[in-house]
Parts: structure tokens; C-alpha cells; sequence
């Protein structure tokens, strides 16, 4: 095994259903290795949908090009949107100290976060 290999195998992503959300689960470390299987999963959802529910929690490690991704997942998932879950501190400061915390709506569960009427 390559370290590109291996460093893709340290994130894994699963697409599933909550209600009338896609829901995508992020597991592991998402950085430059795996960007581009993190942007393929979210781009097969988005194809079929107009919303969805990224799952982080997780997600033990994002680096910017992980968080580039999501960001462009939030311009795609235009009008119903994009909803973040992850009750992790350290995504959260991520988010903010990156400055784009006002670009997603990050809720602390998936039922919370497809609580909400779309």
C-alpha cells in the first residue's frame, strides 16, 4: 500500500437517508488525499438532490482543502441547502476561526438538524 492509499483509507464516506434528507457520514481523517472522494460522494448526492446532511462527527481531522469542499458543496446545495452536524469543539473553532461559520448551518445532530422543515 502507497501512503496516498493509505492516507485515502484513513476517511471513509457513507451516504444514507433521515426522513426526506440525504444524509452523507464522514468518518476519519479528510484532507488533500482524500478531497477529491469527499467531492466525488458529496457531487452523487447533489446530482439527485437540491439539500443535504453532511454528518462530521466523525471526522477526526479536516484540513482547508477538506474545508474548500464543503464550502463548495454549500454553493451547489442551493435552495434548500446545506446543514453541517458535528458537536465537535475542534470543527466548530475550525469553522469559525477559518471565517465561514455563516455559510453553513451546523447543528448538533442529524434529528436536529433535519428537524426543520426544508
Amino acid at each position: 500500500m502507497t501512503l496516498s492509499n493509505e492516507r485515502q483509507s484513513l476517511a471513509s464516506f457513507q451516504p444514507t437517508n433521515a426522513g426526506d434528507w440525504p444524509v452523507l457520514k464522514i468518518f476519519g481523517e479528510v484532507d488533500v488525499s482524500n478531497a477529491a472522494s469527499m467531492t466525488a460522494a458529496i457531487s452523487d448526492i447533489l446530482e439527485r438532490s437540491d439539500h443535504l446532511v453532511i454528518d462530521l462527527d466523525e471526522v477526526t481531522f479536516m484540513d482547508s482543502r477538506a474545508l474548500a469542499v464543503l464550502i463548495r458543496a454549500s454553493q451547489r446545495a442551493t435552495e434548500k441547502g446545506l446543514r453541517l452536524v458535528t458537536a465537535t469543539p475542534r470543527l466548530i473553532q475550525l469553522f469559525q476561526l477559518s471565517g465561514v461559520s455563516d455559510l453553513f448551518e451546523v447543528y448538533p445532530s442529524v434529528d436536529a438538524a433535519i428537524a426543520e422543515p426544508i
